[in-house]
């Protein structure tokens, strides 16, 4: 059929347009051949209207008979709302007198008890907890948590300022050792002489890089470990939506609600969480289950079977985190690991601390979950698993690839390319190809996407570690489908490594 369309724009304003459109278009329709809407017109009129800058609002009356809303918000990650931030400014470095430098350590009057309790309030205060120290008449190592700043490089900075107004004037080196999920991730050495002396410097950034040593993390014998400073157990509520594209069964589908989590580290390596979400607003029904298509099982496609209006279990896991060896790290991940599978999840990382390439494997047992039953199982299971490169490019750039076993039991390799920013922001895309063949893969021939990261400090100018995460797809097929499971080892390890310090380092005097 032959079609034809136009259409003419006017603007009264310079922030308000309005649109008058003929369309004879009539190819709108589900997968299943029925018609979206109710076509009455070929005339479709509309208004868009931008009240400020960065901010577009439209208005639609299509076809006779669908009212259209949207809205567009344009952000520049460069410009910040907050400008350069809300941070509290950091204590200064405390310069030792050189007669006090070389006397010893007087025990009597600074008893290290009394100084591991002054270190442990002083760096709880900037967010930062202190797992363990070892100290002596010269050096002094200790193992912490960042809790508040996204760059473990700031954090590091604020480390190095409490040290040199706390410790004895006595020790010289400085050995800190960052921690997420109850591991050490890398072991950075100063002078606290080089400290002293570059905090004020012109170029004293660059040499405090410069002058670290960076290594890989060491053991935990000669250091004293303290109780925690945070209560262990952690819940929140908070608003969440989701969009689900490409249904068979309902194209768009928008749901909003509030969503309880909770966390309880049994050991500082050993966690339990959970999370339970209640849709306040949604759009679409389940509709028909899909059916498999040419024997390939339905993994992804029933996605919208899982959308409730009752309260549902998202997740509820036990993950256990460790250091099997140098440069290794691993992790277990054992119970409800997703919303649509169940499992059990092993992973084993390389990553040493001054090199920009890593390397890994995952293996999981994944079952898939009940519709309706917040514990319940149904018949399919699958056991799948991937080696994994992971590569820093420079200049922000992360390659990363995957190549294994997917949950339809396709084999092939994911390919994913991100920019990060140095204020945070990370986008980027992936594509995957298996041995499925597209036929069977259905529309849209293999799996692909867009990422994208925003740190919450971002927004709010105040340090936070968290951020909104979100990843776009253009359809929600079986083919190339990964498990989700939170807290694999690259994310959690890279932030204490040489790249992604060195491309943070301009904070570490913030």
């Amino acid at each position: 059929m032959r079609q034809s369309s136009g259409g003419i724009e006017w603007a009264p304003t310079d922030r308000l347009i309005l649109k008058a459109e003929y369309s004879s278009d009539d190819a709108y329709e589900t997968a299943a051949g029925e018609p979206l809407f109710d076509r009455r017109s070929p005339l479709n009129f509309g208004l868009a209207w931008t009240p400020f800058p960065g901010l577009d609002l439209n208005l639609g009356y299509l076809y006779g008979s669908q009212i259209a809303l949207g809205a567009t918000i344009a952000v520049n990650p460069n410009n910040r709302p907050f400008g350069a931030g809300l941070d509290p400014a950091p204590l200064p470095v405390a310069v030792r007198d050189a007669r006090a430098a070389a006397q010893s350590w007087d025990r009597t009057a600074l008893p290290e008890e009394t100084l591991r309790e002054r270190l442990r309030s002083a760096l709880l205060a900037e967010g930062i907890e202190l797992m363990a120290l070892g100290i002596d008449d010269h050096s002094a190592r200790l193992r912490y948590t960042n809790t508040r700043w996204r760059s473990e490089a700031q954090a590091m900075g604020r480390v190095a300022r409490i040290l040199t107004r706390e410790l004895p004037p006595s020790v010289e080196r400085l050995t800190l050792e960052p921690m997420q999920r109850g591991i050490p991730l890398s072991a950075v050495t100063f002078a606290r002489s080089d400290l002293e002396a570059l905090e004020n410097e012109v170029g004293g950034t660059a040499q405090t890089l410069a002058r670290a040593q960076f290594e890989d993390a060491g053991p935990s014998a000669g250091l004293t470990p303290l109780p925690p400073a945070r209560d262990p157990f952690d819940w929140g509520i908070r608003p969440y939506a989701g969009l689900l594209l490409f249904d068979e069964e309902s194209p768009l589908q928008l749901n909003a609600g509030v969503e309880l989590s909770a966390s309880w580290r049994l050991a500082p390596d050993l966690v339990l969480s959970g999370a339970v979400r209640q849709r306040l607003i949604g759009s679409g029904s389940a509709g028909e289950e899909p059916e498999p298509v040419n024997g390939v099982p339905v993994v992804r496609r029933n996605a919208g079977q899982y959308v409730q209006d009752f309260p549902v279990l998202t997740d509820l896991t036990l993950a256990h985190f460790s250091r099997p060896g140098r440069d290794l790290y691993g992790r277990v991940t054992v119970g409800y690991l997703e919303r649509m599978y169940a499992g059990v999840s092993g992973e084993l990382l390389w990553a040493p601390v001054a090199s920009r390439l890593a390397l890994g494997a995952e293996i999981n047992y994944a079952v898939q979950r009940d519709y309706d039953s917040p514990f319940g199982l149904r018949d399919y299971e699958t056991v799948t698993g991937h080696a994994s490169v992971y590569y820093d490019m420079g200049n922000g750039f992360h390659l990363q690839v995957d190549a294994g076993r997917y949950l339809a039991g396709d084999w092939g390799a994911t390919f994913a390319l991100d920019r990060e920013f140095e204020n945070g922001w990370r986008v980027g895309g992936y594509f995957t190809l298996t041995d499925m063949p597209f036929e069977d893969f259905g529309e849209g021939s293999f799996d692909k996407g867009i990422r994208l990261s925003v740190p919450l400090d971002f927004a709010l100018g105040r340090p936070t570690r968290r951020g909104i995460d979100t990843t776009l797809r253009s359809l929600n097929r079986d083919g190339g489908a990964r498990l989700s499971v939170e807290g694999r080892l690259y994310d959690v390890v890279r932030g204490g490594r040489y790249a992604d310090l060195e491309d943070t380092w301009g904070r570490f005097w913030r």
